[in-house]
């Protein structure tokens, strides 16, 4: 009986001990399948952001094209675009002069793009039609800085902006 006794101790503190470690393994199985239906939920979030990413280039393509359009594949171009500005300025009655501030350039793209400060003075009526004509050229610009200052009857403007040159919009 004594015998009966131990076993019986022996086994339910063996019952125990496997009983808590079902419970620890339990344990960790839950931590893991909590851990792996995080990353789920935050695998299904990028993929729905990919999508959406996906519908939005579709959607702009035609947009980003018609941009790279209005952009000087050449410097022939470019220069073509300038005389156009200045045409623009003589027929505004606008004395018009242009600097070139520093062209960029860069191994990924051999295209680059070119800082100019163009200054003007003439008349506010004249220099409004003139910004109107100019903003209607098929030409993408990035403006830095604008400044207008009257000068007697006349103003005088000094913009500084980015010209691009080539197919890469930086």
């Amino acid at each position: 009986m004594k015998n009966k006794l131990i076993f019986n101790i022996i086994l339910s503190i063996t019952v125990f001990i496997a009983t808590l470690f079902v419970v620890y393994l339990v344990s960790l199985e839950k931590t893991q399948v909590f851990q792996k239906r995080a990353e789920l939920l935050a695998l299904n979030r990028d993929l729905g952001q990919l999508d959406q990413i996906l519908v939005d280039r579709k959607k702009e393509t035609p947009n980003v094209a018609s941009i790279k359009q209005t952009i000087p594949q050449t410097y022939q171009q470019f220069s073509y675009a300038l005389a156009q500005t200045e045409r623009l300025a003589k027929n505004y009655d606008q004395n018009l002069t242009t600097e070139v501030k520093e062209q960029t350039t860069s191994e990924k793209n051999p295209q680059s793009s070119i800082s100019l400060n163009q200054k003007t003075i003439g008349l506010y009526y004249n220099y409004t039609n003139f910004l109107s004509s100019l903003a209607k050229l098929p030409y993408h610009t990035s403006v830095n800085s604008l400044e207008i200052s009257k000068e007697g009857d006349n103003i005088s403007t000094s913009v500084n902006y980015l010209f691009q040159i080539g197919d890469k919009i930086q």
